[in-house]
């Protein structure tokens, strides 16, 4: 199944993986190679595309995380839910199976039913931030004259052209001195622009510097769930 994910989505996911109930991990794409032998049955638990979907029972998209290997990446994760349905016991001769009221007063309806999952583990997905990057810019109409970068909830540079920036904090010491230099007394602007494309929705806005003039768009990229 991991493997039929990682064929059909190869020009975006890097790798698919299973854990259990306790975080460990079961299997993943690649497993099968020598080098990877290693990481099978490591305890993963403490991740949050582990955690939240066993607290929560919902899918989770993380910030960007240094994987194991040292390369910033993104993961998707599903939770393995088991359902078990099963029908209230129902007192003989008073409702026969058709609903009534049981002997301690409880009504019964025909269809009662009470429905429990049980989380089993997770399915997870991971996208290296550069191929996250390269994806998001081949979206860009090739007559367009545009940049695009990608910044996480928390305000991590998932994706930026100049990739010495990515996984570093954008309202950061390291990223913010960068801005300083290159916007000189600008870069409050720009910073107002930017976090309030974190905190609201679709939209526009104009950036002017020295001459030139910019039109800066922010879309959040969010998760429906249903």
């Amino acid at each position: 199944m991991i493997n039929i994910g990682q064929e059909t989505t190869n020009d975006l996911t890097d790798g698919f993986y299973i854990l259990d109930s306790n975080g460990t991990l079961v299997t993943f794409t690649g497993i099968e190679k020598e080098e990877n032998a290693g990481y099978k049955g490591i305890d993963l638990s403490h991740r949050a595309y582990f955690q939240i979907p066993k607290q929560d029972k919902t899918p989770y998209i993380s910030t960007v995380i240094d994987s194991n290997d040292n390369i910033p990446r993104m993961y998707l994760s599903f939770p393995i839910l088991e359902s078990n349905q099963t029908r209230p016991a129902e007192t003989d001769g008073l409702t026969n199976g058709q609903g009534g009221i049981t002997a301690d007063g409880n009504v019964v309806g025909q269809s009662n039913t009470n429905s429990t999952s049980f989380f089993k583990g997770v399915v997870v997905a991971s996208i290296e931030a550069k191929t996250l990057g390269n994806f998001l810019e081949s979206q860009i109409h090739p007559k367009l004259d545009a940049d695009i970068a990608f910044i996480d909830r928390n305000g991590t540079i998932i994706y930026t052209q100049n990739q010495t920036f990515i996984g570093k904090d954008y309202f950061g010491n390291d990223f913010q001195s960068y801005v300083k230099t290159i916007l000189k007394d600008r870069e409050v602007d720009l910073n107002n622009i930017i976090n309030k494309a974190l905190h609201s929705g679709s939209g526009l806005a104009e950036f002017n510097f020295e001459n030139s003039s910019t039109t800066i768009a922010h879309d959040p990229s969010t998760w429906a769930r249903y």
